[in-house]
């Protein structure tokens, strides 16, 4: 499975870094493996609370734009999809930190 996570973070930072046209794609991937690639896009050190990773979710993404996608963009999808389909929120702490938590119900 690590290796999963490993390819499809490099093809994520690949294609955001170097195409015109930017597709990325995961299926099935971890959270874990999601905020891993998050963070490299980001540059922001993640403080995950436990339990967000603790859940069974995978995260299927199919995101494809006809621009070249900045890096803060890809970024903001990626927060958007880990909200819908695994209920967590990542909200600044400060320039450089990120908290990563599941959603208050």
């Amino acid at each position: 499975m690590k290796k999963h996570i490993t390819v499809s973070l490099a093809l994520l930072v690949a294609g955001i870094t170097h195409a015109q046209t930017t597709r990325f794609e995961t299926k099935g991937t971890p959270v874990i493996g999601v905020l891993r690639a998050y963070s490299t896009l980001s540059g922001k050190e993640l403080i995950i609370e436990p339990s967000a990773t603790n859940k069974l979710k995978l995260i299927t993404m199919h995101i494809k734009a006809t621009n070249a996608l900045t890096k803060a963009d890809a970024a903001k999808v990626i927060e958007l999809e880990l909200r819908k389909q695994a209920d967590i929120v990542i909200t600044p702490l400060d320039d450089k930190r990120v908290s990563v938590k599941l959603a208050k119900k």
